[in-house]
């Protein structure tokens, strides 16, 4: 033990010159032709590692403007000063895109962006179609238009 504690009392007293030899050492080291090699290529598969970890490159959740036309007036949503012509995406399209982020690894897709998802008639086939993918489906809607018919194919 009292080993240890003039171990740590010479650390704390030097601890700047052995600091500073031990990163002298290192980048001289590092400077020599293979060990540079090794290190640059150790350095990248670190750093993205952490980018990986941190920030992944496709988000988990996406949102999929499939129809945007909706019958609400939200004081919150900027539908009502949108001005782009009112479509609807083909089923098609709809399944390649799903196909793809499925791919990438996205586990959840909402339908709908400024818009109301049950005035959109394909929704239904379009949420069979996620959950066959096994993606998670998560639906905003005002309700306005949801009646018995519609409540029980959502469950």
């Amino acid at each position: 033990m009292k080993n240890l504690r003039m171990y740590f009392s010479l650390r704390g007293k030097y601890g700047g010159i052995y600091a500073l030899v031990g990163r002298a050492l290192f980048s001289y080291l590092v400077q020599l032709p293979g060990v540079h090699q090794v290190y640059r290529a150790l350095y990248k598969k670190r750093v993205q590692g952490v980018i990986k970890r941190r920030y992944p490159v496709l988000p988990k959740s996406v949102n999929i403007e499939t129809f945007n036309i909706c019958n609400g007036a939200c004081v919150m949503c900027p539908y009502g000063q949108m001005t782009r012509p009112k479509v609807k995406m083909s089923m098609e399209l709809f399944k390649k895109i799903v196909d793809e982020l499925h791919a990438y690894g996205v586990k959840s897709v909402t339908p709908s962006f400024y818009s109301e998802p049950f005035l959109d008639p394909d929704i239904f086939d379009r949420i069979k179609y996620l959950k066959e993918k096994k993606m998670r489906v998560k639906i905003f809607t005002n309700a306005s238009i949801l009646d018995n018919d519609k409540i029980e194919k959502l469950l």
